[in-house]
């Protein structure tokens, strides 16, 4: 079996192939998904950046409100999952903006 791309051979009959390829993947991979979770809304001492009013831990008057705050990534297509979040967001500074929190 040989795995090349354009006219790089990356792993042939008598190497370690599938680890090889395993390497090989791990340098060249993209992702084909919508990136989420770099800004995860969990605790802190769970590696958490944001609180669940989006605001960013030891930074005053700073909220994240994107696909970033998701702790994890949602099976489908997350447009309407971010902007049910943006809708939540908006909702969270007018009331921080009024003194309710």
């Amino acid at each position: 079996m040989l795995i090349a791309m354009e006219s790089d051979v990356i792993c042939g009959e008598g190497d370690d192939g599938l680890e090889r390829a395993r390497e090989v993947v791990r340098q060249i991979q993209i992702s084909v998904f919508h990136v989420s979770g770099s800004c995860a809304m969990l605790p802190r001492d769970e590696g958490g950046v944001v609180d669940e009013e989006l605001r960013v831990y030891g930074v005053r008057g700073l909220r994240v409100v994107d696909a970033s705050v998701f702790p994890l990534e949602p099976s489908g297509n997350i447009q309407s999952v971010v902007y049910a979040v943006a809708e939540r967001a908006a909702d969270l500074i007018k009331e921080a903006r009024r003194g309710v929190r």
